[in-house]
């Protein structure tokens, strides 16, 4: 979590100052957070996500059962 504080406030401070060798260390410190610490930093958003696309997923899978089979809407019920 210091890296991204970290690389926040010299993405500020190269803006600020449009100082070169900043913007490099910038792209350089994302980079390197984007590889390692994605994980640790977005752990409970993914998780919250493939839960969410399973839920679909299933809902998904159901709805074309049901308009497969045709019991959806069948002439009885109408």
């Amino acid at each position: 979590m210091m890296l991204l504080f970290l690389d926040t406030l010299l993405f500020l401070l190269a803006l600020s100052m449009n100082i070169i060798l900043f913007y490099f260390l910038v792209i350089l410190l994302s980079f390197f957070i984007y590889k390692n610490g994605y994980q640790s930093l977005f752990k409970e958003y993914d998780e919250s996500r493939k839960q969410k696309y399973e839920e679909y997923r299933l809902v998904q899978e159901a709805a074309k059962k049901v308009i497969r089979s045709g019991k959806l809407l069948s002439k009885k019920e109408l």
